[in-house]
Formats: C-alpha cells, structure tokens, sequence
C-alpha cells in the first residue's frame, strides 16, 4: 500500500468512516509496524488541532506535551498500538490512550527527567540554579544581579550562580526578560536554536511548537545569532542580528534562518542618554493640515521605527485627523487612505508609497 493510501485510512479512521473491512485491514497494517511514523504524525497533528482532546489541558501544556511526544521514536509501535488488543479499540478508547501516554510521557521527562535537557553537555549543574513554572500563572524570579525573569507557565529556567564575569541562563519555553546593566558582565539566553546576548535591556522569548523561537525587544539594543554549537556555552560563529525596541527576530527551525522584522503591535518609546526605552507618557497625534513629511517624522521618533519615502514629492500631501488612541499600523492605514498612499513593512523599515494626493 502506498503512504498517500494509509494517510487517507487514518483520515478516515478519526473521522469514524471506515467500514468492518477497512477498520481490519487497517489495524492489520498498523500492527505491521511499518508506517509507524506515519501514524504517530497523524495522531499528533489530530491532537493538535482537536479541541476535544485538549480540552482541561491548557495550551502552553498541550503544546509541550506535543513537542515532547514528536521527539520520542516509534511511538505508535512501542506504546498505543501493541499494548491493546485489535479488537477492543474504539476511536474514543484510542483517544483516551493518546491523551494517557502522551500526559504519562510529559509528566515522565519534567518530574523524573526533570530539567536534564536545558544544559549542554560539559556544564556542570553545580554552578546554576534551577526554577521551573508548574502553574498556569508567570512567576517572576529575581536574579542575583537584580535581573528578573518572568517565566510563563510551564517554562524552565537555569541561571548561572556566579555572575561576575559572565551572566548566563539556560530557557526552556517562554520568557521575558528584565535584565539590569553591567557592561563588564553580558548577559546570555540560550533557548532553542538561538543566543540572545544583552548587556542591559528587556525582551520576549517566545518558543512555538514548530521550533521557531521569537525575540522580541522592548528597551535598549540586543544580539541574536544561531547557537551552531550546543555543547558549549558560548557561541558565536554565526553573523548576529541586532535588535532595538519593536523590532522582532524570528528563528525559523526548518531551514535555520533568522527573520527581521518588526513587533506585531509596535509600542510608544523615548531616548534617555542614548537608551532606548518604553515610553508610558500619553503622546497626542492631531494633525490640521499637516505634511506628511511631519507626520512620518513624528511617528519615526515616536515609535523608534524607521520610514522610508522613495518618491519624496509624497512628503508635500497633506494630512488631517486625530490619530492619538490608534495604533501605529492603524494610524499609517488612516494617513495612507487619506493621502492615496501605501505602507508596507521592509525588515525593521516601513516603506511608504504611491502617487499621492494634493502634492504640490
């Protein structure tokens, strides 16, 4: 039988469509062990996307357990599959012991296993402490330095004990990050496939379920490059990236790329003494007849994001409205419908353009 005929058996087999024939031929090729991968992705795909068996099982867990179960070989053959007899399987009862094996196996890595897979090999557990999240609330932990970490539920964290020289932290999950200043001792995150390094600022990691991980900046400036060599705490060999506030990374696990790009909801910042920081203060945006020169520039400064104007004739247009409780992507929607223009988001840059109205 081909891959392409099985999947649709197993389509139909989770959508209780197979007939007293197909459901034993089905089970016969199942137990033949030879398109257990096949099978495992199927059921773990059903699992992701099904409410049903997620249901109670909040999603940072859910998503966990998925992740942990995919890495795991010839899961169907070793566990679901030849533990029960053919006969006795229902859909529901194949269900159930999904959902059984697949909680087993979590609660078996993070409670027996534990934090075994944070540190690479070679580093000694001795010179980090540990901390992990087993609610469904962020917990925040205050470093030795000062720094705190808020790490959301179900996450793990080991932090270097000794931070004189060096401030170094191992992330499983999500996280963000505080992180107090000192130019003589940097600050490292390993998490996944990536290293964020930072010597004061604050930021999001986020880690998806794909393998993806996310950096996202909220104050002061921040490298990220791909850990090339897991067994050591310290990598550099690839080219980093450089992050301010709004701009976002995104390390693409597939083809080991990282993606530049800005926040999904850019916030208000301010420069104090060369640092880039939120700003919480309340910013008025009210034009009357304004350029849209001036208009661009105010939003540049505000928000800490460059905009570029290819055709500069488009800064003689003219814009009027009260674009203060908007956000930014809304604001430059409302001046480019206004203006006959167009804004699209280039790498961390916003490119305006168009043929305008009202240009002089």
């Amino acid at each position: 039988m081909q891959e392409q005929e099985f999947k649709i058996l197993v389509d139909r087999y989770l959508n209780d469509a197979l007939s007293p024939q197909e459901l034993e031929e089905f089970f016969s090729l199942v137990l033949s062990g030879d398109y257990d991968s096949l099978l495992s992705e199927s059921f773990l795909k059903g699992l992701q996307h099904n409410r049903d068996l997620r249901a109670g099982i909040p999603h940072d867990v859910s998503d966990t357990i998925i992740r942990n179960i995919m890495s795991s070989e010839n899961f169907a053959k070793n566990t679901i599959m030849r533990s029960v007899p053919v006969k006795r399987f229902t859909r529901y009862l194949v269900a159930a012991s999904i959902i059984l094996i697949v909680i087993s196996s979590y609660f078996v890595k993070t409670l027996i296993l534990g934090d075994s897979n944070l540190l690479p090999n070679g580093i000694a557990k001795s010179a980090y402490q540990y901390k992990d999240n087993p609610t469904k609330n962020p917990i925040k932990v205050v470093l030795e330095d000062g720094s705190q970490v808020t790490i959301q539920p179900f996450a793990k964290l080991y932090y270097s004990v000794s931070q004189s020289h060096k401030r170094e932290v191992f992330l499983e999950g999500n996280a963000f990050f505080d992180v107090t200043k000192n130019k003589e001792a940097p600050f490292f995150v390993y998490s996944g496939a990536i290293v964020t390094k930072v010597l004061g600022t604050s930021f999001n990691i986020t880690n998806s379920l794909n393998g993806n991980t996310e950096v996202l900046v909220k104050s002061g400036r921040v490298q990220v490059y791909e850990n090339t060599n897991k067994g050591k705490s310290v990598q550099n060999s690839s080219q980093p990236v450089i992050l301010q506030p709004n701009h976002k990374v995104i390390f693409h696990a597939e083809n080991k790329t990282l993606e530049l790009t800005l926040a999904e909801k850019p916030e208000l910042v301010k420069k104090t003494n060369g640092y880039t920081s939120l700003d919480s203060s309340k910013i008025e945006f009210v034009y009357v007849r304004a350029r849209l020169k001036d208009v661009l520039k105010e939003l540049e400064t505000h928000y800490g994001i460059e905009i570029i104007v290819p055709n500069e004739d488009l800064y003689n247009c003219y814009f009027t409205g009260d674009i203060t409780e908007q956000d930014l992507y809304t604001k430059l929607k409302m001046i480019c419908l206004t203006t006959n223009t167009n804004y699209e988001i280039n790498g961390t840059k916003i490119l305006i353009t168009g043929s305008g109205l009202h240009v002089k």
